[in-house]
């Protein structure tokens, strides 16, 4: 966007000396490394994970006690989640998590969810508030605490965030959370959003993946997780989607690596050539809000 936005001002950007400036997302989607976001976007669409088998409704104030005391639509909502005798401990659906807006039948949780955008009709602050709760509640179904008497788990930070579709308000919306992957005190978590059509398919809409980190409640440093199990129902798609994080976890070294690390001991200023690029990208930008015809 920044690359296009410069060129219809007549700018030619140095987008491969800039590139190591720019924010991840911005390089995702430059004209260099786009092929490679739509296989990553083509990817995500392909490994998103249908609700178990074994996944049963369930009441609210057990499945997901966290949305339950943040979200006060929650006691108009369903969940699923699969029994703890149904799946295997620490397996991906042994966590697995799903809460579904009915919008097509409750005008009140329809409203209180309605954008305004024709393409964002769900509104994107609520989903997020969401994705927030719903992953600390498969985080500690994961790690099997029922309190936080030894073990805190905290959110990392959402990655990796997109709105892939626009949502139809007539339609319910369900919101998959499960774990994709598990290292030694964090791990990431997965959360979609789903609308199934008038013809039976299923869509993505949105997706976030949000890193969970468990913490000693005593000395607020970081614990070790129990590790995922593999599930033998699922194994190619759990494998797809354990790749899949794992290219998530290069992409945050990379960003780690390459920006300035103000809170680190090895932080250093941009070097003379990153200086001499801004500067000349400054200097083209003033000539051109001062003589935009050019």
């Amino acid at each position: 966007m920044l690359a296009a936005h410069l060129r219809r001002r007549g700018l030619q950007l140095e987008w491969t000396r800039l590139r190591p400036l720019c924010p991840w997302h911005l390089r995702m989607a430059s004209t260099s490394g786009w092929s490679e976001y739509s296989r990553w976007l083509a990817e995500v669409e392909a490994t998103a994970r249908a609700r178990p088998e074994a996944a049963v409704p369930c009441a609210v104030r057990e499945a997901v006690p966290i949305l339950d005391d943040v979200d006060p639509l929650a006691h108009r909502l369903e969940a699923f989640a699969v029994p703890p005798s149904a799946a295997r401990p620490h397996t991906v659906a042994s966590s697995f998590l799903e809460v579904r807006y009915p919008l097509s039948t409750d005008k009140t949780v329809r409203r209180m969810v309605r954008d305004h955008s024709p393409w964002n009709s769900f509104r994107y602050g609520k989903w997020l508030e969401a994705v927030d709760a719903l992953t600390g509640d498969v985080a500690y179904r994961h790690a099997k605490q029922t309190d936080a008497k030894t073990l805190t788990i905290v959110t990392g930070g959402h990655f990796k965030a997109r709105k892939l579709r626009s949502t139809d308000m007539s339609l319910d919306v369900s919101l998959r959370c499960y774990v994709t992957r598990v290292g030694t005190s964090s791990m990431e978590v997965r959360t979609d959003a789903v609308q199934t059509s008038q013809d039976g398919q299923e869509h993505l809409l949105n997706v976030c993946h949000t890193i969970m980190v468990g913490l000693d409640t005593a000395t607020m440093r970081p614990t070790a997780l129990p590790a995922l199990e593999l599930d033998d129902s699922d194994a190619s798609g759990e494998a797809k989607r354990l790749a899949l994080a794992n290219l998530h976890e290069a992409f945050r070294k990379e960003r780690r690596s390459s920006s300035i690390l103000l809170r680190e001991k090895n932080s250093r200023p941009p070097n003379a050539e990153e200086m001499g690029v801004i500067h000349s990208l400054h200097q083209r930008r003033v000539r051109a809000l001062d003589d935009p015809d050019k």
